[in-house]
């Protein structure tokens, strides 16, 4: 059978990139970076604010997960 035991959720993450995303992985990450620090500032209103941009570019955040972002599915 097909070993499969290599893929991790990042890899299967970036081979299965949906069209619809136009930011890059660094450009997510850095948003992502800017968001924590709003957070960790308290200012819940500017990383609210992130959050909802990267929704609005079919990425959603898993606050706690090692992961820390996904495609949002389009179905």
């Amino acid at each position: 059978g097909i070993d499969l035991n290599y893929l991790t959720k990042e890899i299967i993450r970036n081979e299965t990139r949906p069209v619809s995303v136009t930011l890059s992985n660094d450009e997510i990450d850095e948003l992502i970076s800017l968001r924590e620090k709003f957070r960790n500032e308290k200012s819940y209103e500017e990383s609210d604010n992130i959050r909802k941009s990267l929704l609005e570019n079919n990425i959603v955040l898993f606050d706690g997960d090692e992961l820390k972002w996904d495609y949002k599915n389009e179905y």
